[in-house]
Formats: C-alpha cells, sequence, structure tokens
C-alpha cells in the first residue's frame, strides 16, 4: 500500500525527510501566520480554525453594534430626526445630522471660532422676545407667513446643497422636508438648467465659483419630473 508523501521544508522534517501531504495543524500554528499565508503550508483549500472564524464574526458584530448605538444616538440630539413621523434609515439619519451642523453653522457660526457672535444673538434673539406680549412671543411668525404666501423657505450652500427647506416644500413639491435636506439641488433640476443655476449660486464677487466649502456641485443625476424622490449623491 503506497502512501502519497510531500517534501517537507527542511527545518521541520524528520530523519526520513518527508511528512503525509495534509498535516495535522498544531495548536500554535495559528497564532504564529496568519490563514491566508498557511495556504502554502496546507494547500490553497486550508479553512482557517472556526474559534478564529468565531472571533472574527463577534468582532464584526461588535463594530455593527457600536455603530448602530451611536447612529441611534445621533438620531435623538437632532431635532428633525427626533420628531420625524416615521423611522429613518441609517443613512437618512447621517445625511439629516450633517445637514443640521451646516445649517447651525450658517445661522450661529463656527463653535469653535465664533463662540462670541453665537452668544450675541441668542442675547438679541432673547431682548427681542422679552419686548412682545405672551400672546406675539410664542406665535410662529415664520411659519404662519410661508403658509399664508403660499410659499416656501430654502438655504442653499454654494454647491448647491440644501442645508434648509421648510415643511411647506410639500405641498408645492410634493417632497417632504426630511427627503429634501442634505440634498444636492442639482438632483432636482433639468440638465439644461444646469448653468442658469450654477451663476445663480455663485457669489457676486465671484462670478465664475461654484463651489463653497470644499464642495463640488457634480450631480450623478437630475430629475425634472418632481413626482420622482431626490436622489443621494
Amino acid at each position: 500500500m503506497s502512501v502519497n508523501m510531500q517534501r517537507w521544508p527542511p527545518h521541520t522534517h524528520d530523519s526520513r525527510g518527508y511528512y503525509p501531504l495534509t498535516p495535522q495543524p498544531t495548536p500554535w500554528l495559528p497564532l504564529l501566520y496568519h490563514p491566508l499565508d498557511n495556504r502554502n503550508i496546507y494547500g490553497n483549500n486550508y479553512a482557517a480554525p472556526s474559534s478564529n472564524r468565531t472571533m472574527r464574526n463577534m468582532a464584526e458584530k461588535m463594530r455593527r453594534d457600536k455603530l448602530n448605538h451611536f447612529i441611534t444616538e445621533l438620531s435623538g440630539l437632532v431635532p428633525i430626526i427626533s420628531f420625524s413621523p416615521k423611522k429613518l434609515d441609517k443613512t437618512s439619519i447621517l445625511r439629516l445630522a450633517a445637514t443640521y451642523i451646516r445649517l447651525h453653522n450658517v445661522i450661529f457660526g463656527s463653535v469653535r471660532h465664533d463662540n462670541r457672535r453665537s452668544s450675541t444673538l441668542s442675547t438679541v434673539h432673547r431682548q427681542m422676545m422679552e419686548y412682545l406680549p405672551q400672546y406675539l412671543a410664542s406665535f410662529n411668525w415664520s411659519e404662519n407667513v410661508l403658509e399664508e404666501m403660499d410659499g416656501m423657505l430654502m438655504i442653499v450652500n454654494g454647491a448647491g446643497r440644501i442645508i434648509f427647506i421648510s415643511h411647506t416644500v410639500e405641498k408645492l413639491l410634493g417632497h417632504t422636508q426630511i427627503e429634501l435636506m442634505g440634498q444636492s439641488l442639482y438632483n432636482l433640476t433639468c440638465l439644461e438648467d444646469y448653468d442658469e443655476l450654477k451663476r445663480n449660486l455663485a457669489p457676486d464677487d465671484d462670478p465664475a465659483a461654484a463651489s463653497s466649502n470644499g464642495e463640488t456641485a457634480a450631480p450623478e443625476e437630475s430629475s425634472c419630473d418632481s413626482s420622482n424622490g431626490p436622489t443621494t449623491p
């Protein structure tokens, strides 16, 4: 009865210089070699020990659980997310959180570089509210004016990113506020109107500029039909 034999590396062979074709792995070997490196020793069909695979699966599960936990915490910190009538997916939560930060920087300035401006604006707003009667101070002027005018309010940056849009947009365009915030305005614009939109977004002192904050106005696709949902860039 013949046995298939294979020459083994000199530093591990026995007195005959041969070992069986499929030797059993020693317990300490996985600690010294990566499973992919062991293919040269055990053949291309070598499978990592089940304990290693289990550890990798556990590490990946812990990473996913930690990410989900952080996203859940984030959704509770952003008002437009926490008051959303429907459950949002992870991508929407991250998009709205980034938009909220942009909006905060536009209104109050950077927290790190402009704390004095933020404090001044808060003080001015508080003083204005003190001079108004109670029934007027609690009145939501912006929302009621927009509804009476049958219009909407939209704030975009130089790259066409929608930083804020009022909820009245749903009545006019069919898209909800949550769907549009953080989206690119180019995704809602026809291709033939890109140049006109680009000129309108550029600052007056620099007509050639078409981007701000390091963003570029390069949408992947656009839609002229407002019945289709906006695409996420």
